[in-house]
């Protein structure tokens, strides 16, 4: 009896330590965050679109179809919620693409030369942060594009 008791003590002072630590660490501005977490923060209180709408309300007519199928292939790489993204949000730093699949950039960019019939040079990517910027690069260099 008594080495049950011992052990609850024991278990209790151990879990008010770790909610000790837990709560100082958050003290100091130390967040617990997901990528998905952090992702969704990010793009709260805007209006949900579904992907011809997102086409249709940020890109000019030209390129709205090329915009509701590029948003369709980035849902197949990110874990989230796009439907209150911006064209506008940046890949990494505010959508966390590469902090929640490490391999989900390679995969996208292939999914959209694929799609859309062309190359992306290495040194082109590198420069690409934002969806507005895959797409322009998309309505600019694609033969696919002109035929729509």
């Amino acid at each position: 009896m008594i080495a049950m008791v011992d052990w609850e003590l024991w278990l209790i002072s151990g879990g008010i330590a770790i909610c000790m630590i837990i709560v100082g660490l958050g003290l100091m501005g130390v967040t617990f965050q997901t990528p998905v977490w952090r992702a969704m923060r990010h793009m709260r209180g805007r209006d949900a679109l579904d992907d011809t709408a997102f086409g249709e309300h940020y890109f000019p007519q030209e390129h709205a179809v090329v915009a509701a199928r590029m948003r369709q292939i980035l849902k197949e790489h990110l874990p989230i919620d796009l439907s209150q993204m911006s064209p506008d949000d940046w890949l990494v730093r505010d959508l966390r693409m590469d902090a929640m699949d490490s391999w989900s950039t390679l995969e996208f960019v292939q999914d959209v030369e694929e799609e859309f019939g062309i190359q992306i040079p290495d040194a082109e990517g590198q420069k690409m942060r934002t969806l507005r910027d895959v797409i322009d690069y998309v309505v600019a260099h694609s033969d696919k594009v002109a035929k729509e």
